[in-house]
């Protein structure tokens, strides 16, 4: 298929990603493989994670000190993928996860569970599975993955109806029922439901979960594997949402990536990172009232055989809407543990000057205090001074007309800060030139950067789009 490209000269351009100093910020707070996570909106210094092995830890001063409870026995492969605690009644927490089987239930703040919802088989909760209703805290819904499952509660989590199943995939043979990984409400309509599903496939409720369609398939894959784990809307505009979709074999490509629809989950369109895994999403509005600072986890199965697959470790985030992206993958304090895949984040806090950005990892749960997240400014490249980027026989010309330095270099940044090609540029006439193939550049974008001997940069953005 053709693609087009876009080519924008940057003045004063901000770099894509920037690894602000900010470790100092993050704090180590819980060493032990983390899952779901949830805070207490009445108070936010009460913190409950889902760990592995029927665990469930609580913090009820912001993180320096954490007990353990554990639901029923000490397990061996469950993991609490989602917690949830009540907005009103604060004192009911809810889990559920993979492996579990069942719906558990806390009245006591985590200190005794009870049993919400069984079935004859394993009940499973992946992604962002158990949500509260926007409209009427006293409902919630939760999506079972094995059986295509949507239940509701109209009890604040104590007892659970099944509401409806997802239909069959008919449109291919063998049929086969959808797995929903997600499901999430539009604020701006009670009615209004989405799931997230295995294949990548999302399915729309106008009518509270009774009936679905489904809206589109977001990609095939050789393997036809991807996820949707989590299905996130805008704070301050329902209308705009985005889908993270996880894959597990780096050789299934392309495959992965972030989704984003403007017209309330009706189409979709590839956004950002193509390639690249994800697991967890998260939003606020910004202060100014212009849209919402997002940010994103990466997620990478861990197999022995195969850990290449892009995003394991990265926390993501922009201020602008997506089009300058921060990556704290190398400033995050991980416990050592080889799977650093994040699961859970939630800006904690009441008001955006005093909120927290808490991250539940597989390698331990870390926090970013509001000093950090405040502490991140722009990088600034200095003014383009005759740098450009040309189309020249199917590959793409470096052109510096800058004089003042004999040495120079480039390179290319994808969408996660990863230089992907690079090399020198050498003198032709009054300018400096060098070549990048166009086979380097996959649909996205891209940052260009050069690096003169004299100290002295340049960039410029180059997107591709198919």
């Amino acid at each position: 298929m053709r693609f087009s490209s876009i080519i924008t000269v940057s003045v004063l351009l901000a770099m894509l990603f920037v690894d602000a100093p900010l470790m100092a910020q993050w704090r180590n707070v819980l060493k032990a493989p983390s899952y779901g996570m949830a805070w207490n909106p009445k108070n936010p210094k009460t913190i409950y994670v889902g760990g592995a092995s029927r665990a469930v830890y609580r913090t009820f001063d912001g993180g320096d000190t954490w007990d353990t409870t554990y639901i029923e026995f000490v397990g061996a492969s469950e993991e609490f993928l989602n917690v949830v605690v009540h907005p009103i009644d604060t004192a009911v927490v809810i889990v559920g996860g993979s492996r579990f089987g069942t719906i558990r239930r806390s009245t006591d703040c985590g200190k005794t569970w009870d049993i919400a919802l069984r079935k004859d088989w394993n009940v499973a909760f992946l992604g962002e599975s158990i949500i509260i209703d926007n409209s009427n805290p006293d409902f919630l819904y939760a999506a079972d993955f094995n059986k295509g499952t949507i239940y509701r509660s109209s009890t604040r989590g104590a007892t659970w109806d099944s509401l409806s199943t997802l239909p069959i995939e008919t449109s291919v043979t063998p049929a086969y029922q959808q797995n929903p990984c997600s499901i999430t409400q539009r604020s701006d309509s009670s009615n209004v439901l989405l799931v997230g599903c295995l294949r990548s496939t999302i399915l729309k409720s106008e009518d509270t979960g009774r009936t679905w369609r489904r809206v589109t398939k977001l990609r095939s894959s050789k393997l036809d594997e991807p996820e949707i784990p989590q299905i996130h809307f805008s704070k301050t505009n329902p209308r705009v949402g985005y889908a993270l979709t996880t894959y597990f074999f780096y050789g299934a490509r392309p495959n992965g990536g972030m989704y984003k629809t403007t017209d309330g989950g009706e189409t979709w369109n590839e956004f950002r990172f193509r390639d690249t895994s994800f697991w967890s999403m998260d939003s606020r509005p910004l202060p100014s009232g212009k849209g919402d600072e997002i940010v994103a986890g990466g997620f990478t199965e861990y197999f022995l055989a195969d850990t290449i697959v892009p995003g394991s470790g990265s926390i993501l985030r922009t201020l602008d809407n997506g089009d300058t992206w921060w990556n704290y993958k190398d400033r995050i304090p991980y416990f050592g543990e080889p799977d650093h895949s994040v699961i859970t984040l939630r800006f904690v806090g009441d008001t955006y000057a005093t909120q927290r950005l808490v991250a539940a990892t597989v390698g331990g749960t870390c926090i970013l205090e509001p000093e950090g997240l405040a502490g991140v400014e722009r990088s600034e490249l200095s003014n383009s001074r005759g740098m450009r980027l040309e189309s020249a026989g199917g590959n793409i010309r470096v052109i510096d007309s800058y004089s003042g330095s004999d040495v120079r270099t480039f390179r290319v940044m994808d969408m996660l800060g990863r230089t992907i090609h690079g090399g020198y540029l050498h003198q032709h006439l009054q300018q400096f030139e060098g070549t990048i193939p166009q086979e380097v550049f996959t649909s996205g974008l891209f940052l260009v950067v050069i690096t003169r001997s004299d100290g002295s940069s340049d960039a410029v953005t180059y997107t591709v789009v198919r």
